[in-house]
């Protein structure tokens, strides 16, 4: 499975890292977070687990990452006003709530070829760019590991001449990975003394999957569905549905990924007050979640 592959790639590559000491304890945590939530999609990709079993790994290896991999959402940055707003004790249940999310989001946005995998390769790539500017070896060379694992998954698993069809697939090991790493490397470089952007700018990094997950749980829920509720309400397919092909599909969110993700950076590195790049962001989920309401129905979601 290109999950595992990934995973692989990733563990020996952050294994043989060129820097000081070798990679850095949180960095051996998310390594052991990364085997466990790969074989538990595994297990999940050929015997399927059930939301509850699934959602109780998902919260014990949050944990894990947690309390042995720094990555604790301790301040939220001054997104409502001047001062930052502080967790306090809610920081433990609010990181497990991001990287649970984190998780999911990826997860859902794996509906067609190559889009979980092309939305990480961006958003990892814009962190890796975060971490080499704020002289973070360590992280950026993990970040560009990871980035080219999944592009040569990517190889693989994308629809071009002369490949019709993929040949191999993310799987649940895969999108889970990919999430649960993706939301352990946007958590450490928006928290602690020495962070090095905003936390409000990880949504935009973390951009269209975050959107659109989100808007997808709350019309299910309106709707009197579970959030968790399969339909075809995802971006990617209103697209495919409403005359795209899927490559095309791909391609249009991939941009409009990358765009939000740059301009959370513009925004962070022009200084950009933290609550205008918050009120911004969420002007722009209420504008996709009525943008796309007209075309989900009763039936589709």
């Amino acid at each position: 499975m290109g999950g595992i592959a990934i995973y692989l790639a990733f563990l020996v590559t952050v294994g043989g890292l060129p820097v000081p000491g070798g990679p850095s304890p949180a960095l051996h945590t998310l390594l052991l977070a990364g085997a466990l939530i790969v074989i538990a999609g595994v297990i999940d990709d050929i015997w399927y687990l059930g939301i509850r079993p699934r959602f109780g790994v998902q919260i014990a290896i949050a944990l894990l990452v947690i309390h042995f991999g720094d990555a604790l959402i301790a301040n939220l940055g001054a997104f409502i006003g001047a001062e930052p707003v502080t967790m306090g004790i809610l920081a433990v249940p609010f990181s497990v709530f991001a990287l649970v999310g984190a998780i999911n989001a990826i997860n859902m946005s794996d509906g067609i070829d190559g889009l979980a995998g092309s939305v990480c390769a961006i958003s990892l790539f814009l962190s890796a760019i975060v971490a080499i500017s704020g002289e973070r070896a360590g992280d950026a060379m993990a970040l560009l590991a990871l980035v080219g694992g999944i592009l040569g998954f990517l190889v693989f698993n994308l629809r071009y001449y002369p490949l019709r069809r993929a040949k191999v697939f993310l799987g649940d090991s895969g999108s889970t990975f990919l999430g649960l790493a993706v939301g352990y490397f946007l958590i450490v470089l928006t928290q602690g003394e020495n962070r090095l952007i905003a936390p409000v700018t990880a949504l935009w990094i973390l951009g269209v999957p975050l959107l659109d997950t989100a808007a997808c749980m709350i019309v299910r829920i309106r709707r009197g569905d579970s959030p968790f509720q399969p339909d075809r309400g995802h971006l990617h397919y209103l697209l495919i549905d409403n005359g795209l092909t899927s490559s095309r599909a791909l391609l249009v969110i991939a941009v409009f990924h990358t765009m939000l993700g740059v301009a959370g950076l513009v925004g962070h590195y022009r200084e950009a007050p933290e609550n205008v790049m918050c009120l911004l962001f969420v002007a722009l989920f209420l504008l996709y979640l009525a943008g796309t309401a007209k075309y989900r129905n009763p039936l589709n979601g």
